[in-house]
């Protein structure tokens, strides 16, 4: 459903409020994507065998991953990883009320993820804090990563034009 939208806003005829339509359409892809894989049901919920009653939140590590632990793929990594194109799009986002409100929104995000998952344990999974130190390192990581590609960008864009 997310593609869907993202398509869909891709190809409307100009940006939002100063947002390009293809960053609009990438940051909605990003943000459904981060919501499908934390909020659809885990494997005990379909099942049928997710608790049914209130679920407290472990939280027990509160340390982002050590660097050496992004080279495995595991739960830890992966929540790390999956938030990476969302702060690459963040990058991207002009300093107005949009960028900030979406900066805003990606920040808030897997805080609302872990206390819907402790809100509904019939979807099966885990509130945990160092998901959420994970999202944000992979927010961070990803804005890291798109402040240098902009930064790229525009000094290409630059070299481009001056060469002429």
């Amino acid at each position: 459903m997310a593609l869907v939208v993202a398509l869909l806003v891709a190809r409307s005829d100009d940006g939002h409020r100063g947002v390009h339509r293809r960053l609009a359409a990438a940051s909605l892809f990003a943000a459904g994507l981060v919501i499908a894989v934390t909020l659809t049901p885990g494997g005990e919920a379909i099942a049928g065998g997710a608790p049914r009653h209130m679920v407290s939140c472990d939280v027990s590590r509160l340390a982002p991953l050590p660097p050496a632990a992004l080279g495995r793929l595991t739960d830890e990594s992966l929540n790390v990883y999956l938030f990476i194109p969302l702060g690459i799009a963040l990058a991207f986002f002009p300093a107005s009320r949009w960028g900030l409100l979406f900066g805003s929104v990606a920040l808030a995000l897997p805080i609302a993820i872990e206390m819907l998952q402790a809100a509904v344990p019939s979807l099966g999974r885990v509130c945990q804090s160092g998901d959420v130190i994970d999202n944000w390192s992979g927010l961070a990581l990803g804005l890291a990563v798109g402040l240098i590609a902009r930064a790229v960008r525009r000094a290409v864009a630059k070299g481009l034009c001056a060469g002429r």
